[in-house]
């Protein structure tokens, strides 16, 4: 997915609080385990996230992207990054939370492997552990949420950095409950002027969705509606062993008293 803007991704989000929304994390986490130690962040991208959450607890990151992680791991030398599926992966512990944040839950296209990948998730919590899934928008929403994501909306983001100039052109369309995002760039640097695009098939699950999919996963859940960035967040307790799993040993340093 991310090829050319890999390199250039925190260009891109530059603007994101990822500070602010950190500190939300936080509290939505010590008001449910008010102990927990241990957090395993599943899609972390770039670490933005982990940056500030490794303040609060020891943490690790999951993310498929190998391009994506390959710029995480020098501001994060002291945290396990491991590239794998988040429908599937298995670092053979267990935390205190879990975190899937950014609408990358989206990326997983389909319910089946959005409840796959939320039943992985559940199973790498300890007991009374808290899930924390940012979603993208929902399919009932695309027109109210937010003015850009209204289908056939476009934007353009322009970097004009001493080492980077890039324009990113970027065009909304929602299918039902699929939304693909086309970006186009043109960027120079060193010398040189390139050019891509990319498209991001995102799904937009339904709240019944999500919820069907974390009580499989043996969550008592529930939707906070501002979330970080207006499109909610569905927060779980692990109340219960997620179908057909099998118990991880505790992660170090975790605190297992809720």
């Amino acid at each position: 997915m991310y090829t050319e803007s890999a390199a250039w991704y925190d260009r891109l989000h530059r603007n994101k609080n990822y500070a602010a929304e950190s500190q939300r994390i936080v509290g939505h986490v010590r008001r449910l385990r008010p102990n927990a130690r241990t957090l395993l962040d599943v899609a972390c991208g770039t670490g933005g996230h982990l940056q500030h959450l490794r303040t609060e607890f020891t943490c690790e990151g999951v993310d498929v992207e190998g391009g994506l992680l390959e710029v995480a791991r020098p501001r994060l030398p002291d945290v396990p990054l491991t590239q794998a599926d988040m429908t599937d992966f298995d670092l053979g512990r267990r935390f205190d939370v879990v975190t899937c944040l950014y609408s990358a839950i989206g990326y997983v296209r389909t319910v089946d492997r959005m409840r796959a990948a939320l039943r992985c998730m559940a199973r790498h919590l300890e007991p009374g552990g808290v899930l924390i899934v940012e979603p993208w928008i929902q399919p009932d929403s695309v027109v109210d949420v937010e003015d850009r994501w209204v289908d056939g909306s476009s934007a353009v983001v322009v970097i004009e950095d001493d080492d980077l100039k890039l324009v990113r052109v970027r065009v909304f369309r929602s299918y039902g409950s699929m939304s693909e995002l086309t970006m186009h760039y043109v960027a120079a640097r060193d010398g040189e002027i390139v050019s891509g695009t990319e498209r991001h098939r995102v799904a937009m699950f339904t709240r019944e969705e999500f919820f069907a999919a974390a009580e499989a996963a043996g969550l008592a859940a529930r939707w906070c509606c501002d979330g970080l960035t207006g499109r909610g967040l569905l927060i779980g307790v692990r109340t219960a062993e997620p179908s057909a799993d099998r118990e991880l040993p505790t992660a170090p340093g975790t605190h297992t008293s809720v």
